[in-house]
């Protein structure tokens, strides 16, 4: 079972990956928006949420995972930017479900969300309702004592 820093290496690693994606970020909504962070659109971003934990021999963690983009100039069509952000919400899942690490984690998509004028940035985009899980148990062995 991976700690949650390298989780979290994961959904980076992914988003570093993706050509459509220019920068990362992961916390809580107060660091989503251009004046709290060097964000260069498109971006991509993790928030945690409350999740199940370890269950029945599976980890789950449930996050949003933003796929955001800001216009350009006038003319970005926010229909066009909303197209791109969706393909790469899915291109990212299948980076877990369909890549190099499909036997080890994935992710269920539980939902989508749009954002149109999200946040202070006026970006376009969307949220996804995701589950990560990966095989865990409980190891006493490992119990600091």
């Amino acid at each position: 079972m991976r700690p949650y820093s390298a989780v979290i290496g994961l959904f980076e690693e992914a988003a570093n990956e993706h050509v459509g994606v220019n920068s990362f970020g992961h916390g809580s909504l107060d660091n989503l928006n251009f004046s709290a962070a060097n964000i260069e659109y498109p971006y991509c971003y993790v928030r945690p949420l409350t999740s199940p934990g370890l269950t029945a021999n599976t980890r789950t963690l449930t996050f949003e995972l933003y796929t955001l983009d800001q216009p350009s100039v006038d003319s970005d069509i926010p229909t066009n930017l909303m197209t791109a952000q969706e393909q790469t919400l899915y291109d990212l899942i299948a980076w877990f479900n369909r890549g190099d690490l499909q036997q080890e984690v994935g992710l269920n998509l539980n939902s989508i969300t749009p954002t149109i004028e999200a946040f202070n940035d006026r970006v376009y985009g969307w949220v996804g309702n995701i589950d990560f899980f990966e095989t865990g148990i409980y190891n006493y062995c490992n119990f600091p004592s």
